[in-house]
C-alpha cells in the first residue's frame, strides 16, 4: 500500500489564518466595489458605486472585504443608490474599522463548498502554498497526489486551472507516481494520470453515474491522453435509506472501467467496511477486476464488449482457477424484493445459472425447482449441500453463491425466482464477516 496526498490546492480553509484575523491581499475577489461614501464602524448598509446586480446571494458566500475587514451582507439592491443592507461587520473574527469613500473592495472569492476561498493566480500565493505542500510531501513520504477543487480557480480557466497544479506539481520530490484531478485544463495531460472521479453518495446511484457520467466523459479524456477514475466507490452498508453497496455495484463499476483500461476508487470507514455483510464478496470482485485488468487478461473484443453501458457482465473463476467472462442480467426475486435478496442470471456451457445472495445478512430462499435438478456452489467444481422441501429447494442466502439449473431455460429460472419466498435462517450470526 502506497499512501498519496489528496490536496486542496488552490485555496484557503475559511478559518485558516489566510482569512481571518488578517485576509491576506491575495485572496481573489469576485468582483470589484468602490465605497460610495464613507463607512464607520456602526453602519450595517454600504454603499457602493457599482451595481451589486448578479452578485451571489447563496448562504455562506455573501461576504465582503474592505481594507483588512470582512462583512457579511444579507441582500443589496440593483436601482440607484446601490446598497449591500443587512451587514455583518468584522466578519469570520476579522476587526471592524472605519473605511473612507473611494475605498476599493469587493465581493470575496468563496467556494460554492463555502468552506474556502479561492486564490488570486495573479499573485505569488499560489507559488507560496505549492512550496509548502511540496515540503508536507516530501517529509511524509507521500507518492501520489490527488488535485482536488482543481476547478476552482478564476478565470482564464484554460490557464489557471493547469497553471496552478503545475505549481504545485514542480515542488513534488520525487515526482508521484501518479496524480489526479477534479478536472483537467490545458497543459494537464503532461502531467495528470487521470481525472474526474464521481462521488456517488448513495450505492443506488452507482451504476447511473456510470451511465450517464463517467462513459461520456471518457472518451473526451482519452483523446487529451488521460484516463478516467470510475470511482468514488462508496462503501455503504445496508441501512433505513439504502441496500447498501452490493456486489453487482461495485461489479458495473470495475467491469465497465476495465473495458477503458481505468482503475476504480473506493471510500468509506472502517466502520462503514465492518457493518457491510457483504464486504469480502465486495472485495473479491474488485480483486478479479483489477488482476484482470493489470494482468492484459482482457482480449480488445472483450474490453469493447465491457465498453457497453447497457449490459452487465460477471468475472467467474472456473472449475481450474481461470477467469472467465460471461454477460448477465438481473432477475426479480420473490415478486422483486430486490431489497433482500439480489439474483443475476447468465448462461453457460449449454446451462442457466444463477449468482445470488442477501444483500442485508442472511435468510434462506424457499425456490420450486428440485433439488435434482439444481447444484449449488460458493466456488465453481465444489458443490454445496442442498436441502429438499417437497418439489421445492431450501437455498442458503448470505454471500454471493452459483446456482446450476439444468433442464429448465431461462425464463423458467427468471420465473422461479420470481415466485420464491424469502425464509429468514435460524440466527443471523453465523454469517457475520
Amino acid at each position: 500500500i502506497t499512501t498519496g496526498f489528496h490536496l486542496h490546492f488552490n485555496k484557503a480553509g475559511i478559518h485558516d489564518s489566510y482569512v481571518t484575523p488578517v485576509p491576506d491581499p491575495r485572496l481573489n475577489l469576485r468582483r470589484h466595489f468602490t465605497l460610495a461614501e464613507p463607512l464607520d464602524e456602526t453602519a450595517a448598509t454600504i454603499t457602493v458605486l457599482e451595481n451589486p446586480r448578479n452578485s451571489t446571494v447563496d448562504k455562506g458566500r455573501r461576504l465582503l472585504r474592505f481594507g483588512d475587514e470582512l462583512i457579511e451582507y444579507t441582500t443589496y439592491t440593483t436601482e440607484p443608490p446601490y446598497r449591500f443592507l443587512g451587514c455583518t461587520r468584522g466578519a469570520r473574527g476579522t476587526t471592524v474599522a472605519a473605511h473612507p469613500a473611494g475605498l476599493i473592495g469587493g465581493l470575496m472569492d468563496v467556494d460554492n463548498w463555502p468552506i474556502f476561498v479561492r486564490f488570486n493566480q495573479n499573485t505569488d500565493i499560489q507559488h507560496e502554498v505549492a512550496v509548502t505542500l511540496g515540503r508536507i510531501y516530501h517529509d511524509a513520504g507521500f507518492r501520489f497526489v490527488y488535485f482536488d477543487g482543481s476547478e476552482d480557480t478564476p478565470p482564464p480557466y484554460w490557464f489557471t486551472l493547469a497553471d496552478a497544479q503545475w505549481q504545485v506539481y514542480r515542488e513534488l520530490q520525487p515526482e508521484p507516481a501518479f496524480t489526479e484531478a477534479s478536472n483537467l485544463g490545458h497543459f494537464d495531460w503532461h502531467f495528470v494520470s487521470r481525472a474526474t472521479a464521481e462521488d456517488a453518495s448513495m450505492p443506488e446511484q452507482v451504476k447511473s453515474l456510470v451511465r450517464q457520467r463517467r462513459i461520456p466523459e471518457i472518451e473526451e479524456l482519452q483523446r487529451n491522453f488521460t484516463r478516467d477514475n470510475f470511482g468514488w466507490v462508496r462503501f455503504r452498508p445496508p441501512g433505513e435509506h439504502t441496500i447498501g453497496l452490493q456486489p453487482d455495484m461495485i461489479e458495473f463499476v470495475a467491469s465497465r472501467g476495465a473495458g477503458w483500461g481505468c482503475a476504480l476508487s473506493i471510500k468509506g470507514s472502517l466502520e462503514e467496511y465492518a457493518a457491510n455483510p457483504r464486504l469480502a464478496d465486495d472485495l473479491e470482485v474488485i480483486r478479479r477486476w483489477e488482476d484482470a485488468r493489470i494482468s492484459g487478461w482482457l482480449t480488445p473484443a472483450q474490453q469493447q464488449e465491457l465498453k457497453n453501458p447497457n449490459q452487465e457482465h460477471t468475472l467467474l473463476v472456473d472449475e481450474h482457477g481461470r477467469y472467465e467472462l460471461v454477460p448477465c442480467r438481473q432477475i426479480a426475486v420473490a415478486d422483486g424484493l430486490a431489497n433482500r435478496v439480489r439474483a443475476f442470471l447468465f448462461e453457460r456451457r449449454g446451462r442457466v445459472w444463477v449468482s445470488y445472495w442477501d444483500a442485508r445478512g442472511a435468510s434462506r430462499l424457499a425456490l420450486g425447482i428440485p433439488v435434482s435438478a439444481l447444484r449449488l456452489f460458493r466456488d465453481l467444481g465444489r458443490p454445496l449441500p442442498l436441502s429438499a422441501d417437497g418439489g421445492s429447494t431450501v437455498l442458503p442466502a448470505a454471500e454471493r453463491r452459483f446456482l446450476e439449473i439444468s433442464g429448465r431455460t431461462a425464463e423458467q429460472v427468471a420465473d422461479a425466482f420470481a415466485r420464491a419466498k424469502i425464509l429468514e435462517p435460524e440466527s443471523n450470526e453465523a454469517h457475520r464477516p
